[in-house]
């Protein structure tokens, strides 16, 4: 398959680029009198040319530091990379899916705005008419339409190596213009001969991908597995299989484990730039996941245990009422609203979150950001 994919860029080598620039050409090269001159190595090889020389914090300019802009609100920046991990059916490629059409329609993802831009999604996994039919079908759900703007590559079968695929897909990019998004979908299907479990060989591919993103000059979101066993045990970001690279390298890491209720998952994530985000629950609603701020994201899904008997007795529930009576004026994180809950009425677990379920439902209570504000009624 692989000579197959070489006599296919061989075909297509008219569409390559130049080669690529030296590493950081656009730096000042070091000095020969510089502690670290061009003679320095790294490791067992030749140190790369034109490395930046040491700077002093003196020479920061607080005011004219410049940072990549947001590209989805709260996770993710632009130039950045993120992976987005779960167990076996997880509802992954359709939550990618929705992901990349946010992007490209500029609208809401789970949440979290999105600004426009253009979106490339390589399909390593799906069967090109299944991965077309979901496509149009989450469009529809979000009355989006099929924008132009969002580009596919379907490549189930033909080549499932990131470096011979890095070269062509850098030509087309630079002949059709910015991408502003790249999902790729699993990360394992690109793996060629590395081995995932090898954190030399991942820490290669991260490398590719960051190599690839600043090549093309866009964000890249991949989609990871877990590994067997019980995930409820595990950190979040100890949850993905193979190398633990996968949880140091990218920038924003998004896990989503089973929940007690089938067919939802909690959403954790690990974010380098950003404030963590409080564990939220999404619930699969053909085709998209929506958040499900009824359910509680600490109840994880654990084999083996047994559910709770429909006869062991229970506290009387309190009423919605009485959880928007402790919600200030001011608005709370959930963590924060749960807290007052428990100080005020003496236990918070699924009670609370079924009733701010059924606040938001009604319109008693509104979500800006991370926080909860209450919606006061006109006299």
């Amino acid at each position: 398959m692989k000579d197959a994919f070489r006599r296919y860029v061989e075909q297509h080598a008219h569409e390559l680029p130049p080669p690529s620039p030296p590493l950081a050409s656009h730096i000042v090269p070091s000095s020969p009198h510089s502690p670290i001159g061009p003679s320095a190595r790294e490791g067992k090889g030749e140190a790369p040319k034109g490395l930046p020389e040491f700077k002093g914090a003196d020479q920061i300019r607080p005011g004219s530091i410049k940072l990549p802009g947001l590209l989805v609100d709260g996770i993710l920046h632009r130039g950045s990379k993120m992976v987005l991990a779960g167990g076996s059916k997880a509802y992954k490629s359709w939550s990618l899916i929705d992901l990349g059409l946010s992007v490209a329609t500029g609208s809401d993802w789970w949440g979290c705005g999105c600004r426009s831009g253009r979106v490339l999604y390589v399909n390593f996994e799906l069967i090109p008419g299944f991965f077309e039919d979901r496509l149009s079908t989450v469009a529809k759900a979000k009355g989006a339409g099929l924008p132009k703007n969002f580009l596919f590559w379907n490549l189930r079968g033909l080549c499932y190596d990131l470096s011979l695929l890095a070269d062509v897909l850098r030509a087309r990019v630079m002949a059709s213009g910015q991408i502003d998004l790249l999902i790729i979908d699993p990360i394992y299907k690109a793996l060629g001969d590395l081995d995932e479990n090898s954190a030399g060989d991942m820490a290669q591919l991260m490398q590719k991908v960051e190599d690839l993103s600043e090549a093309i000059g866009a964000a890249v979101v991949f989609g990871a597995h877990f590994s067997k066993g019980n995930q409820a045990s595990k950190e979040a970001i100890d949850r993905i299989s193979g190398s633990g690279v996968f949880a140091r390298d990218p920038d924003a890491i998004l896990t989503m484990t089973r929940h007690t209720e089938r067919g939802s998952f909690v959403v954790a994530s690990d974010l380098r730039y950003l404030p963590h985000l409080p564990d939220f629950v999404v619930t699969w609603e053909f085709p998209l996941m929506r958040i499900d701020e009824g359910k509680d994201p600490r109840d994880l899904f654990i084999p083996g245990a047994k559910p709770d008997r429909k006869d062991t007795p229970r506290q009387a529930p309190f009423t919605p009422e009485e959880v928007l009576a402790v919600l200030p004026e001011g608005g709370l994180t959930a963590d924060a609203w749960r807290t007052v809950v428990i100080q005020k009425l003496g236990r918070a677990g699924r009670d609370f979150y079924e009733a701010k379920g059924v606040l938001l439902e009604k319109g008693r209570v509104k979500k800006a950001g991370t926080r909860f504000l209450p919606v006061l009624e006109l006299s």
